[in-house]
Formats: structure tokens, C-alpha cells, sequence
């Protein structure tokens, strides 16, 4: 049994869903409610706030290879590596922006860089209404686990 808040994201959408692979250590903070910011080097745009998103556990460091979790998501930000993650030797403030995906996407400003350089720009995908969930990905539309994430289909009956 899937929430209203959730049921109704699917529903937004008609049925159109993101899978996102994530390691069992993200996740983890996210089912805690430590992480309450996904961060992506892309971000759907076929989508309508707020949109589900499945969440596959890969296999690395202990992870099951399957959806285990589900969140919505009602907003992405941007983050633009060159101008709000510069290194500033002078003691200028931190862009306000660069603090909260540090500290709501669980990682410092070295590595927000480190991931985002090549990219320029980092996605800032908001999380909320986590729940536990259980199914394969087959069960989603998708054939294959995503290399980062990809559309899927759910259809939830009224």
C-alpha cells in the first residue's frame, strides 16, 4: 500500500516515474532523514512536480539490486560549480546555495566539485515522503539497472 502523497505523484505524471540507482550508503541517510537533497549531474525534464521516484539499491558495498525506497520529489535546484563552488582565498561568504547542498546532500564543498566539475552544473533534486518500498525493476518498465536514472512506468489503481 503506497500513500496518497506518493499515489498522487504517479498519478501527476500518468504513471511516469523516475528509477534512480543509488549505493546502499545514500539511500541509508535518505531513509534517515539525514539526506534531504539527491544530488545528480542531470535531472528529468519530462517530468511535473512533484514526480515518484523509485529508488534502486545497487549492488555495491552490501546493496540488495532492487527498489527498496521511494521518495517525491516537488523541486530541483541548480548548482553551478564554477561560480557557486569557487574556492575563495580572499574569505568571501559562501553562496547560500553551495551550503545547502552541502549540507543536505550529506557531502562538502571538495567533493560537490569533485563530482560537478566536469559537468559544470549540479542538480539539487528536494526529497520528501520516503517510504520503504519493495519490487524488481522489471516491475518498472525498466530492463535494466539505471546508470544514474531513467524513466519507468507505475500504475497504481484509484
Amino acid at each position: 500500500m503506497i500513500s496518497k502523497i506518493l499515489h498522487s505523484a504517479i498519478e501527476n505524471n500518468n504513471g511516469k516515474i523516475v528509477v534512480l540507482s543509488i549505493q546502499k550508503k545514500w539511500l541509508d541517510k535518505i531513509k534517515s532523514g539525514k539526506k534531504t537533497l539527491e544530488i545528480r549531474k542531470s535531472s528529468p525534464w519530462d517530468l511535473q512536480y512533484p514526480f515518484a521516484v523509485m529508488c534502486y539499491e545497487t549492488k555495491k558495498e552490501g546493496g540488495c539490486g532492487k527498489i527498496v525506497a521511494t521518495f517525491v520529489c516537488n523541486k530541483i535546484e541548480t548548482l553551478h560549480c564554477f561560480e557557486d563552488l569557487a574556492y575563495t582565498a580572499t574569505g568571501d561568504e559562501i553562496p547560500a546555495v553551495t551550503k545547502r547542498f552541502c549540507e543536505q546532500g550529506c557531502m562538502s564543498q571538495k567533493e560537490l566539485y569533485e563530482y560537478g566539475r566536469t559537468t559544470g552544473r549540479l542538480y539539487g533534486w528536494h526529497v520528501s515522503d520516503v517510504e520503504s518500498f519493495d519490487a524488481e525493476l522489471r516491475e518498472m518498465g525498466v530492463r535494466r539497472a539505471p546508470q544514474s536514472w531513467q524513466y519507468g512506468r507505475c500504475e497504481v489503481s484509484s
